[in-house]
């Protein structure tokens, strides 16, 4: 399979994902090849940096000419206002021209495109509607049709499949670019828009394989890897190349409830005009920064917000902290200097990017507190305070809202990348908050064939809910020094131990050292340290007034 990808303004570039089989049906390939390699000499102009993430992938020389079945050209075809490079391009079927953007010329530049693609067509032995027409260049101007169809026989008889073929095809779609842009990774398988942006997806059908069938599959998921490593990549070579540009500005959203909340706020602020003015003055103004993020019309805590500046941090915790200037402005002055790259990080919630601390991050742990979700006695003790009293109320289960409420934080807790990094969830030995434990972080719901003990059983407080698997989560233990205070309100006693274990088979309740509950917390003794937490006891009174 081969897929092509695209921009022909102000990008020298065409995408695409390739397969060849070897000799034996396991030793499959899968890349992505843009244009040229970055390490080929180019005849015209210079080739861009371009950032590729890292990942399962390998960065080779290639361009749209590495696929299998497709060649390219470049030549001068009269169609620029200076023919200082080439203008006319062609690579398999698709037909681009500089120097005429053939926007907003009405029917006539329509008709332009028809014929020129009629013509492309009738010389490849194509239908006519197998070719694609790009433009790139001056929005209001007519393709130079005449010089144009000259061409192209001169074009087609240029066709290569040479990275120098690949090359010239890449330049003469350029058009105010210093450099051109192009990428090739490999991996093994078993702001403002122009009018003529585009993508485009193209296959040769020599790779062989077998078509993906599923997106979820693993051909499927490692293809959508490379494409989005190498969309990454130009994608920040076009911001770098940039009228004007002296580095490039890459903001670094985390904690946001989904993948379109934290693309708005870093859209918002690398596209504020305020932002870019103190970058490039070297001002270290996080003012700005923090101004671009409250504007994006994304709800959040403003409590919760962190900045930082490469690796200087600016605020925590929604307040401004104490940095060097001069470092920071030397960092912009430096970026700014060699053609660099900016870092702007910022956390708009649970999942900090940055975080102030005396010792080193490695030598931390980050400790989230998360207080239970709605019980049954929150809503009859907000309508009446003596409803606390009722032992109806006694160990009150969650309401049908509260379990919505454990839905959404998980949710966030999984879109934010927190769920994978929890080593341990300590919870208090009461029904609401183990239940608001398990729905948040244990796994997923339980389905029949599934090994190991439940997390948490089915139906458990009458609440409908299905049961929950402990496979795929961190571990779970019941501490009772995190309990609420025991008073006289029966909300707040618990059951037995032995009750517990059967509801909540994989939870450990080996710290609590006594089954039955106790009625208050007078004299009591917390001795006996666990980690961090104080967790012994002493004696203690039990319900029917004896001492353990």
């Amino acid at each position: 399979m081969v897929l092509s990808l695209s921009r022909p303004i102000s990008l020298g570039a065409y995408e695409k994902f390739w397969c060849l089989d070897g000799s034996s049906r396991h030793r499959k390939r899968v890349s992505s090849i843009v244009c040229m390699d970055v390490d080929a000499p180019s005849r015209f102009i210079p080739t861009a940096p371009i950032l590729v993430p890292e990942g399962p992938w390998k960065q080779i020389p290639g361009g749209v000419t590495a696929a299998k079945g497709f060649k390219a050209a470049g030549i001068f075809g009269g169609l620029r206002a200076k023919g200082e490079k080439p203008d006319l391009a062609l690579a398999r079927a698709v037909l681009i021209n500089a120097g005429q953007a053939n926007a907003a010329t009405g029917d006539a530049g329509y008709h332009d495109v028809v014929e020129c693609a009629h013509s492309v067509a009738k010389l490849l032995q194509l239908n006519k509607e197998s070719v694609l027409v790009q433009s790139t260049g001056v929005i209001g101007q007519r393709i130079k049709k005449e010089a144009l169809l000259k061409s192209l026989p001169r074009l087609l008889s240029s066709l290569s499949a040479t990275v120098e073929g690949a090359d010239s095809a890449a330049v003469a779609i350029t058009t105010t670019d210093l450099v051109s842009k192009s990428v090739a990774v490999e991996a093994e398988v078993d702001g403002d828009t122009s009018t003529n942006d585009s993508v485009i997806a193209l296959a040769s059908g020599l790779a062989g394989l077998d078509k993906i069938s599923s997106l979820n599959s693993t051909e499927a998921v490692q293809l959508q890897a490379c494409l989005d490593s190498v969309m990454q990549g130009l994608a920040k070579s076009i911001a770098w190349d940039g009228e004007g540009a002296t580095c490039l500005l890459e903001v670094t959203v985390s904690g946001a409830n989904n993948e379109a909340e934290a693309s708005k706020i870093a859209r918002t602020v690398a596209s504020s005009s305020l932002v870019k003015a103190a970058v490039y003055g070297r001002d270290p103004n996080w003012g700005r920064i923090a101004c671009a993020v409250g504007y994006a019309g994304i709800d959040f805590d403003l409590n919760a917000l962190q900045l930082s500046l490469g690796d200087i941090p600016l605020m925590h915790s929604g307040q401004p902290l104490p940095f060097d200037r001069a470092g920071a402005s030397s960092y912009l002055r430096m970026a700014g200097d060699t053609h660099g790259t900016v870092e702007i990080h910022i956390s708009v919630g649970m999942e900090a990017s940055h975080i102030s601390s005396m010792l080193p991050l490695h030598c931390c742990k980050i400790i989230h507190l998360v207080r239970h979700a709605q019980g049954i006695h929150n809503v009859e003790g907000e309508k009446n305070h003596n409803a606390y009293l009722k032992e109806e109320l006694f160990d009150a289960r969650l309401t049908p809202r509260g379990w919505k409420q454990v839905d959404n934080l998980r949710k966030h807790v999984i879109a934010c990348g927190l769920s994978k990094k929890i080593d341990l969830v300590i919870t208090s030995p009461l029904l609401r908050t183990m239940q608001t434990a398990a729905g948040v972080f244990g796994g997923q719901s339980l389905v029949d064939g599934v090994k190991g003990p439940p997390l948490m059983v089915e139906n458990v407080g009458n609440s409908d809910h299905l049961a929950i698997s402990s496979l795929d989560c961190p571990p779970f233990i019941a501490v009772e020094a995190c309990r609420e205070h025991l008073g006289v309100h029966p909300c707040d006693r618990r059951r037995t131990i032995s009750d517990y274990k059967k509801l909540f088979p994989a939870v450990d309740f080996s710290l609590v050292n006594s089954t039955f509950d106790y009625i208050r917390l007078e004299q009591v003794k917390w001795v006996e340290n666990y980690g961090g937490f104080s967790l012994g006891f002493g004696k203690r009174p039990v319900a029917n007034g004896s001492e353990e």
